[in-house]
């Protein structure tokens, strides 16, 4: 493991890479304890591999995937341990937000083409950081990110397009 340079993982699972992050869908999927094997082999070598990373220099750890033509990625900072596996325990609850995210994106339509979520310690959950868009635009708004993520597509979240002002309430 060279220091100088930033590691990056690219999880990659037959021709589903996603399902390799999301652990309940591969599971009912595919033979249990096989599934069982897989996900405690990543998991294991996930772990040691944290264990290296004590000897650098704030690296950032990326592991990457695609849901649904989005290049998804879930950035691990620092070298906390304890930081790493509690992300690491909640990356499928983030790999779920991540897809409804992306469904929310689609469904306002937009083309997310990537996606970043990071780990916050303080609440143990993944938080969307940023998203690109097909037509070059940068979402960096968290908030709005979170509320898509979160919200039923079907739900009105206050946002309108264009000059036309909504009338303000007396």
């Amino acid at each position: 493991l060279g220091c100088g340079i930033i590691p990056k993982i690219s999880i990659e699972f037959f021709s589903k890479p996603y399902v390799s992050i999301v652990w309940n869908p591969l599971v009912t999927t595919i033979a249990q304890e096989a599934a069982k094997d897989i996900y405690a082999g990543i998991r294991q070598w996930l772990h040691s591999f944290w264990n290296k990373l004590a000897s650098c220099r704030d690296p950032i750890i990326c592991i990457d995937s695609y849901q649904d033509g989005c290049h998804v990625s879930f950035l691990f900072r620092g070298k906390d341990l304890k930081r790493h596996y509690d992300a690491h325990d909640v990356l499928p609850i983030a790999a779920a937000q991540a897809a409804m995210l992306i469904s929310g994106i689609k469904s306002r339509r937009a083309e997310p083409l990537n996606l970043v979520y990071e780990f916050d310690p303080q609440t143990a959950k993944w938080f969307p950081s940023y998203a690109t868009l097909k037509d070059g635009r940068l979402v960096s708004n968290r908030n709005f990110l979170i509320a898509l993520e979160q919200h039923p597509t079907g739900l009105s979240i206050g946002i309108h397009k264009g000059k036309k002002k909504l009338p303000r309430r007396k």
